[in-house]
C-alpha cells in the first residue's frame, strides 16, 4: 500500500505542533507501509527516510526563510492556503502526484490539504482519511463552555470574521472522507455531537511520541536560555493568547515565588508579549521570568528535560497539547487545567496536577507541590513510563492507523 500523508505544513516549517505530529506519524508508519509526505514547498529540502514532495503556491516565498521564523508565513502574507487559488493549484498537482506515484491512500493532516484533497476527488479518485486536531470545523456549532466561562476566545475560533462557504466546505470535506481520527476522545465527541462525524467512521487515536532527538545546538540554545538560572524551573510553551492562560500563570506566580524565590518562569511561544511583559513588571518585580519568544521544537524538548515542571493553564478545551506528550515522553510533572483531551494523559497525583477551581490561588499551590513534593516526581516518573509503553506506545497509533487504512482502501 501507498499512502500519500498530505500536511499544509511540514518540518522544518512548523508554525505548531500539527506539522511535527505529521512527521512523527510518517516516521512510526514507513517501516509497516508506503509512506510518502505532500506538502508545500518553502525551497528547504530536509534529509527525510521517506519520499517527500514539495508543491509550490502562488504568492509563498520559497526562499526557505520561514523554516527559520515560521511566523514570516503570516507577517506578510504568504501563508498557504491564504488564497483561493491555493486550493486549485494544490488539488491539481496533488491529483497529479496520486497518479504518478500510484497512491492507494491520502491521509491529510490539516485543513488546507483536506479541502484541497476533497476538491481534487473527482481527478484522484482516492479514499481520504482525515486527522482532525482541534475544532476549527466546528466554528458557530459548538459551544467551549470552558472558554465561555473564562471570557475568552472559543477554542474552535469565532465564527463571525469567517464567511460562510469558509464554514461550510472544510465541514463537508471532513464529513465525505471514509475516516476522522481526533487527537484525543473528547475531540470525537465534540465531532460526533456537532454532527461532523460518524460513530462509526471516526476514532480517537493519540498523537506519535517524538521519534527524533534535539540537536547538540537545541540543547546548547536551550542551556543559554536557561544560563543565568539557579533555582527550580517552570515552563509554558503556547501561543501568548488569553485563552492559554499566561495572564492566570502570571497572576499566581507571586504567591508561588514568596515560597520559592529562586525559582524562574520561562515562556515559549509566538505572539503580542507587550502585555504579558507588562503584567509580569507589575506582578513580580525583581523576579525572574523569562520570555524566549518563539524557538524551534527540539529547543523546546531540551528545556522541558531540564524544567521541574511544565505548566499548561488553558481556559479553553484544548483538543490535546502536544506539549504534554512531550513532558510525558521526558518525565515530567504537568499543571494543568482540566479542560479537553488533557486529563486523558494527566491523571491527578499520579503524573501531574489538574488545577480546581480554576484560580491564581489553585494554581500557585498546585506549582509549589510540582516543584516541592519528591513522591510526585517519582510517581510521574513511574506512571508516564507505564503510559509511554502502554497507550502512549507508537505501536498502539500505528496498528490502529493501518487498520483504517486497510479498510479505507478495500471498500
Amino acid at each position: 500500500m501507498r499512502v500519500a500523508i498530505v500536511s499544509d505544513y511540514f518540518p522544518p516549517v512548523s508554525p505548531g505542533g500539527a506539522e511535527l505530529s505529521a512527521l512523527h506519524l510518517a516516521n512510526a508508519l514507513h517501516p509497516h507501509v508506503g509512506v510518502e509526505v505532500v506538502t508545500t514547498d518553502f525551497g528547504v529540502r530536509p534529509e527525510l527516510p521517506f519520499p517527500v514532495h514539495y508543491i509550490s503556491l502562488a504568492g509563498v516565498d520559497r526562499s526557505g526563510g520561514a523554516a527559520v521564523d515560521p511566523r514570516l508565513l503570516f507577517e506578510d502574507g504568504t501563508a498557504p492556503f491564504s488564497r483561493g487559488v491555493h486550493y486549485i493549484q494544490f488539488s491539481r498537482k496533488l491529483a497529479a502526484l496520486a497518479k504518478s506515484r500510484d497512491f492507494d491512500l491520502i491521509h491529510t493532516q490539516q485543513i488546507g490539504s483536506e479541502v484541497s484533497a476533497y476538491i481534487g476527488r473527482p481527478l484522484h479518485r482516492l479514499p481520504r482519511v482525515t486527522t482532525v486536531r482541534g475544532y476549527r470545523h466546528l466554528a458557530g456549532k459548538w459551544v467551549d463552555d470552558a472558554a465561555q466561562r473564562h471570557g475568552v476566545a472559543n477554542a474552535a475560533g469565532g465564527s463571525s470574521g469567517l464567511s460562510k462557504m469558509k464554514r461550510i466546505i472544510p465541514r463537508v470535506a471532513v464529513r465525505s472522507g471514509e475516516h476522522i481520527f481526533t487527537v484525543s476522545e473528547f475531540v470525537r465527541r465534540a465531532f460526533v455531537t456537532g454532527g461532523l462525524a460518524e460513530e462509526s467512521s471516526s476514532s480517537a487515536v493519540f498523537n506519535i511520541l517524538p521519534t527524533t532527538e534535539p540537536s547538540d545546538a537545541d540543547d546548547a540554545r536551550a542551556r543559554d536560555l536557561l544560563s543565568e538560572m539557579n533555582g527550580p524551573v517552570l515552563l509554558f510553551v503556547g501561543r501568548l493568547t488569553d485563552g492559554k492562560g499566561l495572564s492566570l500563570l502570571i497572576d499566581a506566580m507571586p504567591d508561588f515565588l514568596r515560597q520559592i524565590p529562586e525559582a524562574t518562569l520561562v515562556v515559549v511561544g509566538g505572539g503580542d508579549q507587550t502585555s504579558y511583559r507588562a503584567k509580569a513588571a507589575a506582578n513580580l518585580a525583581s523576579y525572574g521570568v523569562i520570555f524566549a519568544g518563539h524557538v524551534s521544537n527540539g529547543v523546546v524538548r531540551s528545556l522541558i528535560r531540564q524544567a521541574n515542571a511544565v505548566v499548561m493553564p488553558s481556559l479553553h478545551h484544548e483538543p490535546l497539547g502536544r506539549v504534554l506528550l512531550e513532558a510525558i515522553a521526558e518525565s515530567v510533572p504537568v499543571v494543568a487545567t482540566r479542560y479537553g483531551g488533557t486529563p486523558e494523559v494527566i491523571e491527578h497525583g499520579k503524573n501531574g496536577l489538574l488545577i480546581d477551581p480554576v484560580d491564581s490561588k489553585s494554581l500557585a499551590s498546585s506549582l509549589l507541590t510540582a516543584v516541592k513534593d519528591r513522591g510526585l516526581a517519582d510517581h510521574t516518573d513511574e506512571f508516564d513510563r507505564e503510559l509511554v509503553t502502554g497507550r502512549l506506545n507508537p505501536m498502539r497509533t500505528v496498528e490502529a492507523t493501518l487498520d483504517v487504512y486497510e479498510r479505507a482502501v478495500a471498500a
